[in-house]
C-alpha cells in the first residue's frame, strides 16, 4: 500500500487516480439507488436513473477536483494562503452550482421530459446540491494529496538525517590516525630496551588490534564484542606504553550481546581520547545505542547499535 501512495512517475499517479475515481464511482452509484421503497430495487429503472445521476454529473466531479489539485493546491494550499483557499472554495461553489445547473437541465429532460412548474426548482436545488458534492470530493481529494507530500517530505526529511549521519559516521571511521602505528613501534622500540617481556606482551596486543583493523572490518557491521575486545587490547596497549594504568569502564555489558555496529566508529573515538592523554574512558551500552566518553565529562558520543535479525551473517 505504501509503494502504491508514493511510487514515482506517470504511471503510478494514473493508477492512484484511476482507484480514486472507481471508489468514488461506486461509491456514488450506491448512493444514487434511493427507491421509493425495498421492493422497487427489482425494477431495472432504479439501476439505470442511478447511472444516469452518475454519469451526467460525473464531469462536474472531475473538473472541481482537478481544479483543486492541479490550480489551487499548486498556487494556495503548497504556499499556506489560507484566506485565499477559503475564497477559492466560495468560488468554486458557486462556478460548480451553476455547472450543476445545466447538468440538471439535461438529467431531468431525460428523466422528466415536459414543461412542469416545479422544474426549474428541482434544476437548482440538483445544481446546487451536486456542486456542493463536488466541492466536497475536491477538498477531500486535496486533503489526500496534503497528507501524502506531508509524508513524502516527513521521508525525504528522515532520509536526509539518515545520509547526514551516516555521513558523519563514515567520517569518523575515517579518523583512525595514522601516527597511531608510528607510535606503537616506538613505544615497542623503548619497552625492548626496557623488558623483553613487556615489549612482547604489548606486542600480542597490538597484534591484536592490528587483525582487528586489518581483517574484522571487511563487513558493513560487526559484533559489538569482538570491537570491544580489540578496544581492551588497545587500552592495555597503550597502558603498557605510558607506563600508567588507562582505565576503560563498560557499563550494561550484557546489552552487548548479540549486537551489531559499525566498524571502527568506537574505535576511532576511544583512539581520539587516548591521543587527548585521557586517563579513564567510559562506555555505556544501552539497548539500542553507545554512549562513549571521556571519564568525568558530561558530553558524549552516540554510537547506533543494530539488531542481529537484520546482520545474522556477523
Amino acid at each position: 500500500m505504501e509503494r502504491f501512495l508514493f511510487a514515482e512517475g506517470r504511471r503510478a499517479r494514473v493508477r492512484r487516480h484511476l482507484a480514486f475515481w472507481s471508489v468514488w464511482i461506486v461509491v456514488t452509484y450506491i448512493n444514487c439507488l434511493y427507491p421509493s421503497r425495498p421492493r422497487a430495487l427489482l425494477y431495472p429503472h432504479v439501476y439505470f436513473v442511478a447511472f444516469v445521476d452518475m454519469a451526467l454529473f460525473l464531469p462536474l466531479f472531475v473538473f472541481s477536483t482537478y481544479v483543486f489539485l492541479y490550480v489551487l493546491f499548486p498556487l494556495v494550499v503548497a504556499p499556506r494562503r489560507y484566506v485565499l483557499f477559503f475564497a477559492s472554495v466560495l468560488l468554486m461553489m458557486v462556478v460548480n452550482s451553476l455547472l450543476g445547473y445545466a447538468m440538471s437541465k439535461l438529467y431531468f429532460d431525460i428523466l422528466t421530459p415536459g414543461n412542469y412548474p416545479w422544474l426549474e426548482r428541482a434544476r437548482w436545488q440538483t445544481g446546487y446540491g451536486r456542486g456542493g458534492q463536488a466541492v466536497i470530493v475536491s477538498c477531500i481529494a486535496t486533503g489526500i494529496k496534503v497528507a501524502l507530500a506531508w509524508k513524502k517530505k516527513q521521508a525525504e526529511n528522515t532520509d536526509l538525517i539518515r545520509r547526514k549521519t551516516d555521513s558523519d559516521l563514515q567520517l569518523a571511521k575515517t579518523m583512525i590516525r595514522p601516527e597511531f602505528l608510528l607510535h606503537s613501534l616506538e613505544s615497542i622500540h623503548e619497552k625492548l630496551m626496557v623488558s623483553y617481556d613487556i615489549s612482547a606482551r604489548m606486542i600480542l596486543k597490538l597484534s591484536d588490534v592490528f587483525s582487528f583493523v586489518l581483517y574484522d572490518c571487511m563487513d558493513a557491521h560487526i559484533l559489538l564484542v569482538r570491537e570491544l575486545e580489540a578496544l581492551d587490547s588497545l587500552v592495555e596497549a597503550e597502558s603498557i606504553s605510558r607506563g600508567q594504568d588507562l582505565r576503560l569502564s563498560i557499563k550494561g555489558e550484557e546489552n552487548a550481546r548479540g549486537k551489531y555496529v559499525q566498524p571502527l566508529l568506537l574505535f576511532s573515538f576511544v583512539q581520539g581520547y587516548i591521543a587527548a592523554e585521557a586517563r579513564s574512558i567510559q562506555i555505556d551500552i544501552t539497548e539500542h545505542q553507545l554512549l562513549v566518553r571521556q571519564g568525568g565529562e558530561e558530553v558524549f558520543q552516540v554510537i547506533p547499535l543494530y539488531k542481529p535479525s537484520a546482520y545474522a551473517h556477523g
